[in-house]
Order: C-alpha cells, then sequence, then structure tokens
C-alpha cells in the first residue's frame, strides 16, 4: 500500500491518484479540497459554466425548444 502525498491517506493502487491542476499528484478523496485550496477562483469559474448548462430538445420538425 502506498498513501497520498497530500492528505497521507492509504491507498490501495495508483488508479486512486489523480493530477492536480498544478501537477501534484493527490488521491481521489482530497482532489477537490486541494483544487479549491490552489485555485478558488477555478472553482468557483467551474461552478458558474455548470449554472449556464440547459437543456435544448429539437423534434423532427427542426423545431428548438428549451
Amino acid at each position: 500500500m502506498s498513501q497520498c502525498p497530500n492528505c497521507k491517506n492509504e491507498i490501495g493502487c495508483s488508479c486512486q491518484l489523480r493530477q492536480a491542476s498544478n501537477g501534484a499528484t493527490v488521491c481521489t478523496s482530497c482532489i477537490t479540497g486541494y483544487e479549491n485550496l490552489i485555485n478558488p477562483s477555478g472553482v468557483q469559474q467551474m461552478k458558474i459554466f455548470e449554472a449556464k448548462i440547459e437543456e435544448i430538445y429539437i423534434d423532427l420538425n427542426g423545431n428548438s425548444t428549451t
């Protein structure tokens, strides 16, 4: 077993590791918190982007609705 370089939790295999936006390697359980620490504005921008997503439906006649 190995440890997460960030939170020191034990991890079973390397598939539980993720690369943060600054290149650091962290585990899946702490990646979000780590990204918040190193780039709080980037996380906020992601939330704004997610809020702007809307569904559009197109019927067979080519009319679109939201």
